[in-house]
């Protein structure tokens, strides 16, 4: 099946310890106190840190083994991380899906992107990031 999927390069939103080393998601949780991707390094079980949102327009999560046209488009593998995709096929998705065919004023597409991972959000507000799980 052939696709006119737009795959926009990201743009990385930086948190000092974010590329250190490759992280791993530990738990995805959604509820009333927003979206929050528990991330943590590879050895660990308990979460280093979150990303939080206080909420969501949309997400997607899927293996990173399953994106192969979006690392094709780019050139490779992107290191783990957060990155802001502006443009992307999941915004037009978000556009074709709402009821008045526009894109909600300051909808966002941010990826966070692990060794396993690679988990898209749509949300107006930038993700917050929280060392060892203290917020959610």
């Amino acid at each position: 099946m052939k696709t006119d999927a737009k795959y926009p390069k990201p743009t990385a939103i930086t948190f000092d310890r974010m590329f250190e080393r490759s992280w791993e998601v530990t738990e995805i949780v959604d509820n009333r106190k927003g979206f929050h991707i528990h991330v943590s390094a590879s050895e660990n079980t308990k979460a280093d840190f979150i990303i939080g949102f206080s909420a969501v327009y949309g997400y997607r999560n899927a293996d990173e083994g399953s994106r192969s046209q979006y690392w094709k488009s780019l050139g490779g593998y992107l290191k783990s991380g957060c990155y802001e995709a502006a443009g992307s096929d999941f915004l037009d998705w978000a556009i074709y899906e709402s009821l008045d065919k526009e894109l909600p004023t300051g909808l966002r597409h941010f990826i966070v992107v692990t060794a396993n991972d690679v988990i898209d959000v749509l949300s107006f507000d930038e993700p917050e990031f929280t060392e060892d799980g203290a917020a959610a």
